[in-house]
């Protein structure tokens, strides 16, 4: 499991809508690219009152760190969209939509924002693939996207947690199709996911 680095403001996260029909985010381009600034359309669940002010919460990796940005949402006619540029080697976001809360302080002179999740799918997260320079899918979304569930979406987005056999199966999954990604360094992230859980279950580790 990777660790998470304590941001200047960290956040305590707490969730207020567990159980919400089905909302979205999708992008208002067909084909979202990293490096520009695109549009975001969110369609909060049915039946659920949008409080005055939310924002999305998006976290994402590039260049294997990991960074969690806050977007203001902004409420045209009926519709709630938002912008946000991702780094042009950006390959998969994960979003929540949050209620800003207040800033306490703290010994250290640090500080700690209070942020309440008002809609995270289900502790799923929304997801949006993004598309290279020439309109085409990343071929290391899905070892990003394991990056990602692998702890720290999990923690920033208060997601439920993916088990270690999803995770491995996200990694092998994307090492079929792109077999080259095993020289990078996230395939040593596959390799201790996949001998923990041979320890645990008690099989040979690379058997």
């Amino acid at each position: 499991m990777k660790k998470n680095i304590l941001s200047i403001a960290g956040l305590f996260i707490f969730s207020i809508c567990s159980a919400q029909n089905q909302g979205s985010i999708r992008s208002l381009e067909p084909k979202p690219k990293a490096g520009v600034s695109n549009m975001y359309l969110y369609q909060p669940p049915k039946n659920i009152m949008v409080p005055g002010i939310i924002q999305a919460m998006v976290v994402y990796q590039t260049n294997e760190q990991f960074f969690t940005k806050t977007i203001r949402v902004n409420k045209v006619a009926d519709s709630y969209r938002f912008t946000f540029k991702a780094p042009d080697s950006t390959s998969v976001l994960m979003f929540s939509i949050i209620v800003p809360g207040k800033i306490i302080p703290v010994k250290n002179s640090l500080v700690m924002e209070k942020k309440i999740i008002f809609d995270n799918n289900n502790e799923n997260g929304y997801i949006i693939y993004l598309h290279n320079k020439e309109g085409k899918r990343f071929n290391y979304e899905k070892t990003d996207l394991a990056g990602l569930l692998d702890d720290y979406a999990v923690y920033e987005l208060a997601l439920k947690s993916r088990s270690s056999q999803a995770l491995i199966k996200m990694y092998e999954d994307s090492y079929q199709l792109h077999p080259e990604l095993k020289k990078e360094n996230p395939y040593l992230e596959y390799l201790f996911l996949r001998y923990a859980e041979n320890e645990k279950t008690g099989r040979q580790p690379f058997a």
